[in-house]
């Protein structure tokens, strides 16, 4: 059995409970996502795996995405439901329900922190992202990010914070 969490099954496991909001969610539990891992379950056996995906579910649970409906139960299995938090990760938008939006912020930041860089390639690249954020294509600012941001802080050094 692998001793590390693993990103793929907390990602499943995430996927899974946005998947079953409308089910009966409240009544998903550990055997739910045995399919996410095939290996552990043929290496370790059920119980096996119901103990490792209890070590994931622990995790989300702690990083407050997961609640713990009762206690846990015989044979390993943990009842749970997403708390607010998680529905703001399987849902991206709600984060901003009730509270400033975060869009402007990021902008904001990243043009503070690459202040220093030389202003036509600095300007450049805020254009393009404004640009893209002006026309919804998240796309394309997407990628600016990923992409050309990192090309630019190589360089020119790293961003100033």
């Amino acid at each position: 059995m692998p001793a590390d969490l693993r990103m793929q099954v907390l990602m499943g496991i995430m996927r899974r409970m946005g998947e079953r909001r409308d089910l009966h969610s409240e009544l998903t539990d550990t055997r739910d996502f045995l399919d996410l891992v095939p290996d552990v379950v043929e290496s370790a056996g059920e119980d096996g795996a119901l103990f490792y995906l209890g070590r994931h579910l622990s995790f989300l649970i702690n990083e407050g995405y997961l609640s713990r409906m009762g206690s846990d139960t015989f044979g390993g299995l943990t009842v749970v439901r997403l708390t607010n938090q998680g529905e703001k990760f399987v849902q991206p938008e709600l984060t901003e329900f009730g509270s400033r939006p975060f869009l402007p912020d990021v902008v904001n930041s990243v043009e503070k922190q690459i202040l220093s860089y030389p202003a036509e390639k600095r300007d450049s690249f805020l254009f393009e992202l404004r640009d893209a954020i002006a026309r919804n294509r998240a796309e394309i600012a997407a990628k600016l990010l990923v992409e050309v941001l990192p090309k630019l802080v190589g360089a020119f050094g790293p961003v100033q914070s």
